[in-house]
């Protein structure tokens, strides 16, 4: 006597996971193989070593221009009222600028527009005509 319904066995197709014929791992090689991984050895090996991404100047200066923010001096001339304190701190205050990859950028103050107030500078970059501009409204840098 034979089943109407016999268990059919299911079809064995790249086991441990659901994504079918190789199940994400591609097909020959090192990484479709079970077990594969890096020898921890060679990993702390890798970890104690500093990365240098590139050699002969300062990882520091080479991402300095991607956290930098111009500001011309007319922004700060409506953002701020007589004798008060420019830095990346009030200006962020004001919202005049936002963090930057989770950080304060630096600042750079660029000379277009016109200085009518007394202004005090502090913490940030300015050109040498912002600082003439500053000086003569009574500033300082």
């Amino acid at each position: 006597i034979e089943t109407t319904h016999p268990n059919r066995k299911k079809r064995r197709i790249g086991r441990g996971g659901k994504r079918g014929t190789y199940s994400g791992r591609g097909q020959k090689g090192q990484r479709a193989r079970a077990g594969r991984n890096i020898k921890s050895q060679e990993r702390e090996a890798l970890l104690r070593i500093p990365q240098k991404r590139g050699t002969g100047f300062d990882r520091r200066s080479k991402n300095r221009g991607r956290n930098l923010v111009v500001i011309n001096i007319a922004v700060i001339n409506r953002a701020y009222t007589e004798g008060e304190i420019v830095s990346p701190k009030t200006l962020m205050a004001k919202k005049v600028i936002t963090r930057r990859f989770s950080r304060m950028p630096l600042i750079k103050i660029l000379s277009q527009g016109e200085v009518t107030k007394r202004l005090i500078l502090k913490g940030c970059d300015v050109s040498k005509s912002v600082r003439e501009k500053i000086e003569r409204a009574g500033g300082t840098c």
